[in-house]
């Protein structure tokens, strides 16, 4: 089955996906495959790998959606903060774009576990609110 829709998440063909991958962000990548869970309960996330063997993520977020998170990453990593993966830009030269099921948004793959895994929002608000101070 190419398409996929969890409750709440866009519905993504992935063989329609990587090809807007290619022509929105301007690279190629292997067919991309969904990963379970995920903080975003509104959106869709996958992990495919470049041509030239690096793994990204791919994110399908609903269009109703405010990319602020996207937006501060962006902007953090511009700052230099070597922690924060910059987003890939659109050919346009902005982190993200509409694709077919939505907002579609890449990053660098990071291994191991998520990054907020287990964490409440309540445990995460002191560690991101300096940062949405910061921009």
């Amino acid at each position: 089955m190419s398409a996929f829709s969890a409750p709440a998440r866009p519905a993504v063909d992935v063989a329609v996906l990587q090809g807007e991958i290619e022509a929105i962000f301007g690279f190629r990548c292997s067919v991309p495959s969904f990963v379970a869970g995920g903080q975003d309960t509104d959106a869709s996330v996958l992990r495919a790998t470049t041509t030239e063997g690096q793994e990204v993520a791919v994110k399908v977020s609903r269009r109703a959606g405010r990319p602020g998170g996207l937006l501060m990453s962006d902007h953090l990593a511009e700052l230099g903060l070597p922690e924060i993966p910059a987003p890939y830009r659109s050919r346009s030269g902005v982190p993200y774009s509409d694709c077919h099921a939505g907002r579609l948004s890449v990053i660098p793959w990071i291994p191991g576990r998520a990054g907020a895994a287990g964490m409440t929002h309540a445990a995460q608000r002191p560690i991101t609110a300096p940062m949405y101070a910061a921009i």
